[in-house]
């Protein structure tokens, strides 16, 4: 009996590659993978802890995604800068009573407001649409 051998080319289109990847990093990121991978590239934690955080599933990964993040801000702006993001995080994010810290401000109405910059003197993050400009043109942060 004779062998068809057929050879069959796929042609991947930029749709089906974009796809792929897509599905492919949410996989890696539900199954812990990228995690593991993330953790022992761009860190120093021990390779026990970088097990430990890619074997975390469910709500738990949040504590992964703690962990990195604080790592990888202490490589990068050292560990003052790292705490004082963690801090932050943990005030926006957390349960804890530190939330009314944030500062906020309450706008009743939008009207007048047709650019970010109308947006931010009427929320007193600027004095004026001159320093709204500057701080966009410079990307100053707000402080």
């Amino acid at each position: 009996m004779a062998e068809n051998n057929v050879n069959t080319t796929v042609v991947e289109t930029p749709e089906m590659e974009k796809r792929f990847h897509d599905e492919y990093t949410v996989k890696m990121i539900r199954s812990g993978r990228l995690t593991t991978l993330i953790a022992a590239l761009l860190t120093f934690l021990p390779m026990d802890e970088v097990r430990r955080l890619g074997a975390l599933q469910g709500s738990e990964i949040n504590e992964a995604k703690k962990v990195l993040a604080y790592e990888v801000t202490k490589l990068v702006h050292g560990e003052e800068e790292a705490q004082a993001a963690a801090k932050a995080s943990e005030a926006l994010f957390g349960a804890g009573a530190m939330a009314g810290a944030v500062p906020t401000t309450e706008i009743s109405t939008l009207e007048g407001c047709k650019r970010v910059i109308d947006l931010m003197v009427k929320a007193g993050l600027c004095k004026s649409l001159g320093e709204g400009r500057r701080l966009i043109a410079t990307s100053t942060t707000i402080r």
